[in-house]
């Protein structure tokens, strides 16, 4: 923008990123049964299901700009050129980025009965995790308004014009939702087929960015002088 005076307001701050979701643990795996040398069996234990990833934490919003205003008496003013004021309101910032949700931990595996011990049940490995949901994205600021202008002057030379211009600053850019994590994995059941794995995690809501700032007020006085 270029201007004789140029009056630029302050810019709002960007949100906070927020923070990833933790990973799920890993279930435990299971026990092996075995036989003792008189017939006795000792049966196989389940693997344990993965625990839950946690979600992501959502970006804060971005703050909104400011803006300035601008007064101007003089008198005598013997203007040798055209002069130019622009007022520029401040720009929202910008929304913070989510975390992602954390992964699901994998299910851990069955152990298997002894082969004499078939009388016994086949165990159940264990669940996956679920995964964490992704975190909301910032919203973004809405850009300021443009600053009030004032200018009032009483002429002594020539008329020469006195220009002025006063726009809103630009709304912050929303952000996009955060990603679902990823499910675990069932662990192995002791027949060799698989437990149930764990749902994905639902990605985070998108935000909207923030509108932007409308044209302040002009008001110019000229007094022709003598």
């Amino acid at each position: 923008m270029s201007a004789d005076i140029l009056i630029t307001g302050v810019n709002g701050a960007n949100g906070a990123n927020g923070a990833p979701g933790t990973p799920g643990t890993q279930g435990s795996n299971g026990v092996n049964g075995s036989s003792s040398l008189f017939g006795g069996c000792k049966t196989a234990t389940s693997g344990t299901s993965g625990s839950d990833g946690t979600a992501g934490s959502s970006g804060c919003d971005g703050q909104p700009g400011e803006s300035w205003w601008f007064a101007l008496k003089c008198a005598n003013f013997a203007l040798i050129a055209p002069i130019e004021i622009n007022s520029q309101g401040g720009h929202g910032g910008n929304g913070g980025n989510p975390g992602s949700g954390g992964n699901g931990g994998d299910g851990g595996n069955a152990g298997r009965q002894h082969d004499r011990c078939s009388n016994l049940p086949t165990m159940s490995g264990g669940h996956g995790g679920n995964g964490g949901h992704g975190g909301n994205g910032g919203y973004g600021g809405q850009g300021a308004d443009g600053g009030a202008i004032w200018v009032s002057y009483t002429q002594s030379n020539q008329p020469l014009p006195v220009k002025a211009r006063s726009d809103g600053g630009d709304g912050g850019m929303g952000q996009a939702g955060g990603v679902g994590g990823l499910a675990g994995r069932g662990g192995q059941n002791g027949d060799g087929s698989f437990a149930a794995d764990g749902s994905n995690g639902n990605g985070g809501h998108s935000a909207q960015g923030g509108a932007g700032g409308q044209p302040g007020s002009v008001q110019i006085t000229h007094t022709p002088g003598a």
